[in-house]
């Protein structure tokens, strides 16, 4: 099922060689949406946080994660996901290197729970280099795939 945001997402954001944040509550399918993208495009790669190999590199260093994801190797890849990364100390700052190193590469995408929005208040090292967007509940119309919230005439 196509969500709200998917088209935007891709226009308004990974076009543009922005990252795209998605954050919103629980359960309302933020790593869903980011993992319906593999079918777009050619090559992809998931990265979560709750996966021990993957938080131990990238709490080593932000240079090993460059390493992992050097040109060299990540040449066909086109997308790469990083969900819930927010949980770890100074994400930001890794996250920044990461694009600034790869961005014009490859598309980028963070998502994460509501505090996902919070850290704007802690700076501006991903200043213009992002586009949040946030996902809700899965709607009514979505649901019918009606445009019309109403009975039909």
């Amino acid at each position: 099922m196509a969500r709200y945001l998917s088209n935007d997402i891709v226009e308004l954001a990974l076009k543009r060689h922005k990252m795209a944040f998605i954050s919103g509550p629980r359960q309302v399918g933020k790593t869903t949406l980011a993992k319906s993208y593999k079918i777009e495009f050619d090559q992809f790669v998931y990265k979560n946080w709750d996966e021990s190999t993957f938080r131990k590199l990238w709490v080593k260093s932000p240079n090993s994660i460059q390493e992992e994801f050097s040109l060299a190797k990540i040449k066909d890849k086109k997308l790469i996901v990083f969900d819930e990364i927010h949980k770890s100390k100074g994400w930001k700052q890794k996250l920044k290197g990461i694009y600034d190193e790869l961005g014009d590469e490859i598309k980028i995408i963070v998502t994460g729970s509501a505090r996902l929005n919070i850290f704007k208040k802690g700076g501006d090292s991903l200043m213009g280099r992002y586009l949040n967007f946030r996902l809700h509940p899965l709607s009514y119309g979505e649901v019918t795939k009606s445009k019309t919230m109403g009975p039909e005439p």
